[in-house]
């Protein structure tokens, strides 16, 4: 279980990371070649990417509460 919790707090640090990046490249002011359209598909994945995540790490509390971890 404590590996679950590891592996969904490492993903959430992850996707802020990537939601940073993307926050940077929908407001920088060089042209790097993505068009702003592929810049918020990538943002919308990443944020439901996000939901899941979060989700996962919900459901693997509530089994460790069940269980009796918590």
């Amino acid at each position: 279980m404590r590996r679950l919790i590891a592996l969904a707090n490492n993903r959430l640090i992850a996707l802020q990371a990537t939601a940073v990046h993307l926050r940077h490249r929908l407001t920088g002011k060089d042209d790097d070649g993505y068009s702003t359209e592929t810049v918020i598909i990538i943002a919308v994945l990443v944020v439901l990417a996000g939901a899941v995540a979060a989700a996962v790490k919900t459901l693997v509390d509530a089994k460790i509460a069940e269980i009796g971890g918590v």
